[in-house]
């Protein structure tokens, strides 16, 4: 029964049903209250209502219960970025020079081929993630390397051939719901190769030659 539980806490937060999570996680906690997991998603809906100072509480009895929980550190460290009551929806409490937008330089784009749910679940938004570029692909995993997703297609050819030409990027996460996650990519620092090249532009028309390196590749 505490695993169809287990799955459903996973599928509410997903959903961002945060007021039926926490009647979940607490049926969970109920049974076993040194679930740390559960535990750590009664704090997480908490977060998501607005009751930073019970989301508080909750990750200070995980560190009680497991003192190493990197999860329960992480949130810790979220909640001195909050007030000590807001309204619900916690993303508009995040610092809002995270997503400043910066035209050519920033793009925010949903990814696709999801990891799990159960980790999916554990991201907020504003966290800070990896982007890691392969050779015909481009990835998204967690700072400690839990993969997420992957770009689409046509930006993942972009920034792969950019980061190829020593471009930079910091990405974040700006929201994360059922089925979709939204990462905001941030360009930190411009290669020689493309200094006189938006990494994101307006126009699809924009093309970039790298005709020096390899053969010509156009990307819309």
């Amino acid at each position: 029964m505490e695993e169809n539980l287990t799955r459903k806490a996973i599928n509410l937060a997903l959903r961002c049903q945060w007021k039926e999570a926490i009647k979940i996680n607490k049926l969970i906690i109920k049974e076993d209250g040194s679930d740390t997991e559960a535990l750590n998603r009664l704090a997480r809906a908490y977060l998501e209502t607005g009751e930073i100072t019970k989301a508080k509480g909750v990750s200070k009895k995980v560190l009680k219960i497991e003192p190493s929980n990197k999860i329960a550190e992480k949130s810790i460290e979220k909640y001195k970025r909050f007030k000590t009551n807001v309204d619900s929806g916690s993303e508009q409490n995040i610092d809002a020079s995270v997503f400043l937008e910066e035209v050519g330089k920033t793009k925010l784009t949903n990814l696709i081929n999801l990891g799990s749910p159960k980790n999916i679940s554990k991201l907020y938004s504003g966290d800070e993630v990896k982007l890691l570029t392969h050779s015909h692909r481009a990835t998204i995993t967690t700072l400690d390397d839990t993969y997420v997703g992957r770009l689409p297609d046509d930006i993942s050819a972009r920034i792969r051939l950019l980061v190829k030409g020593g471009n930079s990027y910091k990405v974040f996460i700006k929201s994360v719901c059922s089925s979709n996650i939204k990462v905001f990519i941030k360009e930190v620092k411009k290669g020689k190769e493309f200094e006189n090249c938006m990494s994101f532009p307006l126009e699809k028309s924009e093309s970039i030659d790298e005709s020096s390196s390899q053969s010509d590749f156009e990307i819309n």
